[in-house]
């Protein structure tokens, strides 16, 4: 019933349309040939090795770019800041984790306490960091 309610809306304006159907079906066999070439260029073995680095890599390559997208508009804000900080202390901490505690007999107790502590210690840090930029930047307002 909402769908021919957006429709009946979208004539109602005069907007074509959407063509969000085309547009993902086509994006996904964009992905998916884009994978197999790659694959059968580089080979099998390779896209293997490289698979265990892609969501570090995707991460960083999103936080980048949405540090350009944001510095085209505005100077960055602390908390964007402490995320990409958070984010490359995550990765090196689960790279050293998994290589420690990883493996084809996973000690999981173990793999899941450092995550847990990682992540009480970026909290607090995070709550700090805050606190400490709260009192500076009050500071300045009353010079």
């Amino acid at each position: 019933m909402r769908t021919q309610w957006r429709r009946r809306i979208r004539e109602i304006a005069g907007r074509p349309p959407r063509h969000s159907a085309d547009t993902s079906l086509m994006t996904a066999i964009l992905t998916l040939s884009a994978g197999a070439l790659l694959t059968v260029t580089t080979g099998l073995w390779i896209m293997l090795e490289l698979e265990q680095f892609g969501t570090a890599v995707g991460g960083i390559i999103v936080m980048v770019a949405g540090y350009v997208l944001v510095g085209r508009h505005r100077r960055l804000i602390l908390d964007e800041i402490l995320a990409g900080i958070a984010l490359l202390i995550w990765i090196a901490v689960e790279l050293v984790n998994d290589s420690l505690f990883g493996g084809a007999n996973p000690d999981l107790l173990k793999l899941w306490g450092v995550r847990a502590g990682l992540l009480a210690v970026l909290i607090v840090a995070y709550v700090f960091a805050r606190s400490q930029w709260h009192q500076e930047h009050a500071e300045q307002e009353k010079v």
